[in-house]
């Protein structure tokens, strides 16, 4: 008899061939990620075995950042010099409040010259007013908060248990980090001291 061509039952079989080369595909792609894998570990393997104190060392390389910029250390120097900055202004902010109270209760107080400058400012008295008043509440605030927020550091910080420094120690971060570089350091001593990793 002869040899009869084959009958197509369904279209499953137009989708064999391609069928075969997904697989061939999936194979090759499995093939390179084994090779991948194997490449790591021989560059693990070539890497020397560290120390535990130089792995650490080189964690901490490795995730410090490259780089700051200047804004970032333009908020560095500032929160650093926070507490001058605050006192300046409660100074100022106090010798302009004087003045101006000096300009409606005894505008002579501070001799002729000063009487001069006060007639001079004519309706304006009582815009110096509300501006001294207000600029002295404004640095009040922020110097009377800037010395609570350095004393609670200094009660939280001065803390003889470990347990009390680990439960605080989210806030003790946070101030630290509000307070400036010196607090920073503090926080990291103590961290030292109580053999706290984080």
């Amino acid at each position: 008899m002869p040899a009869r061509d084959r009958i197509k039952q369904s279209s499953e079989d137009e989708d064999e061939p391609a069928r075969e080369d997904e697989e061939e595909e999936v194979e090759a792609d499995g093939n390179e990620a084994e090779e991948a894998e194997e490449e790591e570990e021989e560059e693990e393997e070539e890497e020397p075995l560290l120390s535990r104190r130089e792995r650490a060392e080189a964690a901490r390389a490795r995730s410090r950042p490259v780089g700051r910029t200047r804004w970032q250390r333009f908020k560095s120097k500032f929160r650093d010099l926070r507490l001058p900055i605050y006192a300046a202004f409660f100074t100022v902010s106090l010798v302009v409040f004087i003045l101006a109270v000096l300009a409606y209760v005894r505008p002579n107080a501070l001799g002729s010259w000063m009487e001069d400058q006060f007639k001079q400012l004519g309706n304006y008295k009582s815009w110096f007013l509300i501006g001294g008043i207000l600029l002295i509440l404004t640095a009040s605030y922020y110097y009377l908060a800037l010395i609570a927020k350095r004393r609670e550091f200094n009660v939280l910080v001065a803390t003889k248990s470990k347990g009390d420094f680990v439960r605080n120690q989210d806030r003790i971060e946070r101030l630290a980090f509000e307070l400036g570089s010196q607090e920073l350091e503090v926080v990291a001593a103590r961290k030292k001291e109580f053999r706290i990793r984080h």
